[in-house]
């Protein structure tokens, strides 16, 4: 019968874990008085969080200081096609993922319809996705060399990006050059 009194006691302190669990958490609120709400956040590693504003700021947040530094973002290259404009202007970052190797960072653009990759050892852009039409809303990475964005045109991009920028030569991109070299865009609805 001891499989059996195993098996209880198992039980008993899954039981007992979940209940105390949400006694361990404790809420420790940071305060950006000068910036517009938070909509976006990643975890860096483990004392850095990246936090993506209303107000277009990407910040790093250190949660044991409670300091955060703003990251730049590059200026939006020229576009072939205009984007649709509101009457409310930028809608901030609302997207923020980590590539699989934790080596790059993409999130919002300084054009809400725009991506932008940046090396996350420098915070130099690597590539500045430009194919949306509106907003970006969704970032995930399918490997280290293809990334998917989602937007409020209706679209998903999949986007390969060059293969320096992978392997982390460290040179970067110039900002105005847009990495749309890849791109395969799906419509959704008609």
């Amino acid at each position: 019968h001891a499989p059996r009194r195993r098996a209880g006691h198992r039980r008993w302190l899954q039981r007992d874990l979940l209940h105390r669990l949400p006694q361990t958490w404790s809420e420790r609120e940071y305060v950006c008085k000068t910036l517009d709400k938070a909509f976006a956040c990643a975890w860096e590693d483990g004392d850095h969080v990246l936090v993506g504003t209303k107000c277009n700021q990407l910040l790093r947040l250190d949660t044991l200081t409670g300091r955060s530094r703003a990251i730049p973002l590059p200026p939006a290259p020229p576009r072939a096609r205009e984007t649709f404009d509101h009457e409310w202007g930028h809608c901030g970052i609302h997207s923020i993922a980590l590539s699989p190797a934790r080596r790059l960072v993409a999130t919002g653009g300084d054009n809400p319809a725009d991506a932008v990759v940046l090396d996350r050892a420098t915070w130099r852009p690597v590539a500045t996705l430009v194919g949306h039409l509106d907003w970006v809303f969704g970032l995930a990475w399918l490997s280290d060399a293809h990334l998917v964005t989602a937007s409020r045109d209706a679209s998903v991009g999949l986007w390969t990006l060059p293969e320096e920028a992978v392997l982390g030569d460290g040179a970067g991109q110039d900002e105005a050059d847009a990495a749309a070299d890849g791109e395969e865009e799906a419509r959704a609805g008609g």
